[in-house]
């Protein structure tokens, strides 16, 4: 019986997966998830904003080949983002095949997570990756915001604009 919970233990460990906080700050992040075997996953994605959060961008894309290569999302909240405070900032179910892309910018706090359900359901039978069951691209990038000096440029740029349109109509 010890090792029938062990091994449940076990099982349950693998079957999710944690990753390290990631500075958006620094650039964007990319990462092309592989699942070999058909149990239900959960990954977390952990990020950092800046220090009051800002405008990101997310891009999440299931690679689906025929029944060879599938995952069965979560019908509920396949794709979640949980900020800081562990509250639901956005939440959203299956789709067949996923493709969740936001061209607009999405507010988070300074950290907030990204949470993948689903259990890959492909029958490994791939002719370029031999096993592969299930695999999805996960993109983020904070979306950068101008620093007073650029906009003073912007508006120093447009008001010599201005004067020398103003000049030429009294030539």
């Amino acid at each position: 019986m010890k090792k029938l919970l062990l091994a449940a233990a076990l099982g349950l460990g693998l079957a999710t997966q944690a990753f390290a906080a990631v500075d958006l700050s620094t650039g964007p992040y990319d990462f092309d998830a592989k699942k070999f075997t058909n149990n239900p996953f959960t990954d977390t994605y952990e990020f950092t904003a800046g220090e009051a959060g800002g405008q990101v961008s997310f891009s999440l894309i299931e690679v689906k080949l025929a029944n060879h290569v599938d995952i069965d999302w979560d019908d509920s909240a396949a794709f979640s983002i949980i900020g800081d405070d562990g509250s639901v900032l956005f939440q959203a179910g299956e789709t067949t095949p996923i493709h969740y892309t936001f061209g607009d910018s999405f507010s988070v706090p300074a950290s907030f997570s990204i949470v993948l359900k689903g259990a890959a359901i492909g029958n490994g039978m791939s002719p370029w990756n031999e096993g592969l069951k299930g695999s999805y691209s996960l993109s983020v990038i904070a979306n950068p915001v101008p620093e007073p000096e650029t906009y003073a440029l912007m508006v120093a740029g447009l008001g010599v604009v201005g004067y020398m349109s103003r000049r030429r109509r009294q030539r």
